[in-house]
């Protein structure tokens, strides 16, 4: 499954329904989220490629996503993110835009 994630000055809300509806991720949003995203793909991209496009163009923004104990996606400023809950990953994570704790063996 393959998508097009193509937007110009789009409301960052918007980003959001299209990200929730491709990849059935359901996210949690405070009011005071707000912005406009610019993601320009020529090339069809997979939910996983979307999805880590989406989270680099929040933190351009200055935002992050915080995964809840109910397993919902919150959008947070990053400054903010510390605070919360983050996931754990051992030496074994992938790359990712998101705030994260990782676990280093020494």
């Amino acid at each position: 499954d393959l998508i097009y994630l193509n937007a110009t000055d789009t409301d960052i809300t918007e980003i959001i329904k299209q990200i929730s509806k491709s990849t059935g991720t359901n996210f949690l949003l405070d009011d005071s989220l707000k912005g406009k995203i610019t993601i320009i793909s020529e090339k069809p991209m997979t939910k996983e490629m979307a999805y880590q496009a989406f989270l680099s163009a929040l933190e351009v923004m200055g935002y992050t996503t915080v995964t809840t104990p109910a397993g919902l996606v919150k959008i947070v400023p990053t400054k903010d993110a510390l605070s919360k809950p983050l996931d754990i990953f051992k030496e074994d994570m992938h790359l990712t835009d998101r705030y994260i704790t990782r676990i280093v063996s020494v």
